[in-house]
């Protein structure tokens, strides 16, 4: 029998109406948190854009540009620019179509998969609610998590066959091209490989199947770099061995640091939390395991093998949560890693009830709630308080004024480039050679110094002030400040000319 109050089963027979009200929402809040970006201009995604726009076959990624993520990404926003151009406005249209990657399925999943329309509305704002407490530099991690969702959804929603086995394949290994850190969900590929070829006897489809599993990430790979340029060895040096160095410089090697950077996530816990996805995942498990007074250690067993809690959703609720452990880090986007697929987890759980013991009133008024007034904090600062003050406006104007086509910047931000129009003369990411004591470096980045330094007498070039401080530990960056004369101060970057 419906235990829903009588206001919420006349909500529920006039919801389709509802449900697409909240979808125009839910998009309108993607559109202005994605404008909001010129309030913040991150570091990360203008770097990714500016990279994505002049990568090529002369200006090669992880060459001439260093970089530590995958080429999938940069991929995505260069068929984006080569579609609509480039240009700040433009960018912001880049961050809306990356951060679809995930809202779309998930839209998708929830209108095909929640029978009941409150529980979808719910669903979609507690969706919506991911986007509260990020900035533009989630994009990345937004568009990774869409592609695992494609993927994972297909494991837990759909029929084995063919066709699903390799929207599973391609789209976990398109996230693992995004981020390496996808490789951590491989068991679960591996697990559902391993069903599928069990599930199908015919010794073609199995030869099929088998195929797809190997050739998926040698063809994307290939395609790849065929299109930026790089070689494996090329993609092992940024995105394997330099994200091993990077863990290791930025966490300390005492026992309790290292316990603290572990669990000490208040940012996570509190995004995890008003989200609603932590919460009703416990508040699942408890309606698994019944009465807890009555649970030990036999009972607790039967209680998981009787209610299927050992599947491929407690897998990918315990795969994330370790991925999001493992990054020892307490950065916004970083719980993403676990929430997005938890939030896959949650829709799973949501299409596989009968009644309503999950959806109360008070909380559907507070996740609207929640996502109403972070909207309108987000239309206030795109309407009021854009355009944002820039910090290295002076080096914007310079650069302007002179009528310069490009910039060479030790230290640069992806957004320098994009409002000022100018080019990038080196790779954007260059201060892991020029702020450690003892720095990453490769060959390219070593190129790129040499060459800078052997610039005729008069050469510009800029370097971000807050490297400076690294002069006496760093003999690169000492190097180069010893060859060169300041200029001008322009407050963000400094102005250098070589002697």
């Amino acid at each position: 029998m419906n235990s829903y109050p009588k206001t919420f089963l006349k909500f529920n027979k006039q919801g389709n109406l509802f449900f697409y009200i909240v979808i125009f929402f839910s998009l309108l809040s993607i559109v202005f948190w994605s404008f909001r970006e010129l309030s913040v201009l991150g570091a990360d995604f203008g770097t990714y854009y500016i990279e994505a726009k002049y990568a090529s076959n002369d200006f090669s990624l992880y060459r001439e540009i260093f970089e530590h993520k995958g080429p999938a990404f940069l991929y995505f926003l260069k068929k984006i620019g080569e579609i609509i151009g480039w240009g700040k406005y433009k960018a912001i249209i880049s961050i809306i179509f990356g951060n679809l990657v995930f809202f779309l399925p998930s839209y998708y999943l929830i209108n095909k998969f929640i029978k009941n329309n409150i529980e979808k509305i719910l669903l979609l704002l507690i969706a919506t609610c991911l986007l509260i407490g990020q900035d533009g530099n989630s994009t990345i991690s937004f568009f990774k998590e869409g592609l695992l969702l494609v993927s994972l959804s297909r494991i837990l929603f759909f029929k084995k066959n063919l066709n699903n086995f390799l929207i599973t394949i391609i789209f976990f290994w398109l996230s693992f091209f995004v981020r390496v850190d996808g490789i951590i969900f491989f068991p679960i590929i591996l697990i559902y490989f391993i069903k599928n070829l069990i599930f199908h006897k015919n010794l073609t489809k199995r030869i099929f199947l088998l195929l797809i599993f190997t050739l998926s990430p040698i063809i994307l790979f290939n395609y790849f770099s065929n299109f930026f340029g790089f070689n494996f060895n090329d993609y092992w040096i940024h995105n394997v061995y330099f994200n091993n160095w990077y863990s290791g410089v930025h966490v300390s090697s005492t026992f309790i640091s290292k316990i603290q950077h572990l669990f000490f996530r208040p940012k996570g816990l509190l995004l995890s939390t008003q989200s609603l996805i932590l919460p009703y995942l416990f508040y699942i498990l408890l309606i698994k395991l019944g009465d807890i007074n009555k649970i030990n250690l036999k009972n607790l067993i039967l209680k998981i093998k009787s209610s299927g809690a050992l599947n491929f959703n407690s897998l990918i609720i315990i795969i994330s949560f370790l991925a999001y452990l493992i990054t020892q880090s307490d950065k916004n986007y970083y719980v993403l890693i676990f929430l997005c697929p938890a939030f896959l987890v949650l829709i799973k759980e949501f299409s596989t009830k009968n009644n309503n013991q999950f959806v109360f009133l008070p909380i559907l008024i507070f996740v609207f709630a929640l996502n109403t007034s972070y909207l309108m904090e987000n239309i206030k600062i795109v309407m009021n308080d854009l355009p944002a003050k820039v910090p290295y406006q002076k080096t914007i104007d310079y650069a302007k004024n002179k009528k310069l086509e490009k910039l060479e910047i030790i230290g640069g931000q992806g957004w320098t480039f994009i409002l000022s129009e100018t080019q990038p003369v080196r790779s954007i990411v260059d201060s892991w050679i020029y702020k450690p004591n003892k720095p990453y470096l490769t060959k390219y980045l070593l190129s790129q110094h040499d060459k800078l330094i052997k610039q005729k007498s008069g050469y510009l070039f800029w370097i971000e002030n807050g490297l400076l401080k690294y002069k006496k530990g760093n003999k690169y960056l000492n190097e180069l400040i010893s060859n060169s004369n300041l200029i001008e101060n322009q407050d963000y970057y400094s102005m250098y000319k070589i002697k």
